[in-house]
């Protein structure tokens, strides 16, 4: 697995989001996995980043940086934009989201 980095081309006007980069996981040489910073401005959470495999960002899911009640901030995995559709983002739910869509994708 390599990493890519790559420049927001329509970057926000919040000026972190200028020094921010897109990163790209290259998987061997098969699929790549983006993740597309999108902004801190998000109603319900303090930042958000789109996933998807590239050439199937119809597809994406979102990654949204949630405080809990316990001041504690943590990942959570938003596979549509309704509410019930999240888990927490971590190394297992990560694996999960790979393996689909490697098996849904790699056919093609």
């Amino acid at each position: 697995m390599t990493f890519e980095y790559h420049q927001l081309d329509d970057a926000e006007c919040e000026d972190f989001l200028l020094e921010t980069s897109i990163m790209e996981l290259n998987i061997g040489n098969g699929p790549t996995v983006v993740l597309e910073p999108f902004g801190i401005n998000i109603i319900g959470a303090f930042g958000k980043i789109d996933m998807y495999f590239r050439g199937h960002k119809d597809e994406e899911v979102l990654l949204l940086l949630i405080e809990s009640a316990d001041e504690q901030f943590h990942w959570e995995l938003w596979k549509n934009r309704k509410q019930e559709e999240k888990i927490l983002f971590n190394k297992d739910s990560y694996e999960k989201l790979l393996d689909t869509w490697l098996e849904k994708w790699t056919e093609v």
